[in-house]
């Protein structure tokens, strides 16, 4: 069998090679290696990392230019385990080539200090990749395994199969795409999340948020700016949040409002229950429309602040506004605030 870890870095100095590794039966052998400052003039970086760990840090002052340390080992010395380079003259390319049918094992990674004049792209079959401390980057990785940004700027694009994502303390642009799990935390920007069926929680955030589930619930909390959040079936949950703007699109999945949420409100699902547990500042005019979902939601603005237009399609849906309660069509308030709801057979309760 062929067995895969990665190199852990015990040394991270500009002159130094990172060094060895793993719990291993005997010493792994050095096949091939590479350290190189990029020349002038190139300024994109291609890494086909296979299944080598990589870590982009920051770029010293001390370097004109990125920085790549790259080592390949195994366990027993065998040709045909090459970091292969191809230069461009604006571009290099590092890839890691094993033999086919080879069943030694190895480990690899490679450790970038990025400048902030070259774009990455990475591309790691399973290897974790790892970002820590990078300033104006432009990054973009796919990836089977794990990727973790953290205290980092820039504009970053991650797409996984299986891996999840954490971010901490990253502000910029942000677009990440996985069937694993993503958790964002402390940080601020542009960011565009979506997590298929696994579970997606955002802690906080600062600036625009749109994110898409599949099946995986969504935990939204401290927010301060505008949220496009979209589901099929899993549960949506904001609490702590100020928006200009809080739209959700759902087909199944519960909207559901914790404590302290101000902003204006556009709510769309076909089943699933629209809820909150505190009165909601509505700080708009807002409309929230239901298949067969129920809507039942506390408003914490005066009265005369309100203005309600709901109506129903079938006759036996409920409405009730403030303690008025009719059927098909209820129209209540002169405020500068319209709240207007629909539903074809869903209860709508606003008190």
């Amino acid at each position: 069998m062929l067995v895969m870890a990665s190199l852990s870095i015990l040394a991270v100095a500009q002159d130094v090679v990172p060094t060895t590794p793993l719990i291993k039966i005997r010493d792994m052998q050095v096949l091939s290696q590479f350290d190189e400052v990029l020349k002038d003039g190139v300024t994109e970086l291609n890494i086909d990392a296979k299944f080598c760990k990589v870590d982009v840090v920051a770029c010293p002052d001390t370097l004109d230019n990125t920085r790549v340390v790259a080592k390949l080992e195994a366990m027993d010395a065998e040709d045909g385990y090459v970091i292969d380079a191809d230069r461009k003259e604006s571009s290099l390319g590092l890839k890691i080539i094993t033999p086919e049918q080879s069943k030694v094992a190895f480990a690899g990674e490679f450790l970038i200090y990025l400048h902030k004049k070259t774009s990455l792209k990475v591309n790691a079959t399973s290897g974790a990749v790892i970002i820590n401390g990078v300033d104006e980057g432009k990054i973009s990785i796919k990836s089977e395994g794990k990727v973790n940004i953290d205290k980092s700027k820039g504009t970053f694009d991650v797409k996984t199969i299986g891996g999840a994502v954490t971010i901490y303390k990253v502000s910029g642009s942000l677009n990440v795409k996985t069937t694993s799990t993503i958790k964002v935390d402390q940080s601020e920007g542009d960011f565009d999340l979506d997590s298929g069926d696994a579970a997606l929680s955002v802690n906080d955030f600062k600036g625009t948020l749109k994110t898409t589930t599949f099946g995986g619930k969504q935990a939204i909390e401290h927010m301060d700016g505008d949220l496009d959040l979209n589901s099929k079936g899993g549960l949506i949950r904001m609490t702590y949040i100020v928006a200009n703007l809080i739209k959700v699109k759902t087909q199944r999945g519960d909207v559901s409002f914790g404590n302290s949420i101000k902003g204006a409100m556009d709510i769309s699902t076909l089943s699933g229950t629209i809820s909150n547990a505190q009165p909601i500042v509505l700080t708009g005019s807002s409309k929230f429309d239901s298949e067969t979902g129920r809507i039942k939601l506390k408003f914490a603005n005066k009265k005369e602040e309100l203005a309600f237009d709901v109506t129903a399609d079938e006759k036996d849906a409920a409405i009730s506004v403030k303690g008025t309660k009719k059927k098909k069509k209820l129209q209540m308030g002169n405020g500068n605030i319209i709240v207007t709801s629909h539903s074809v057979r869903g209860e709508q309760i606003f008190s």
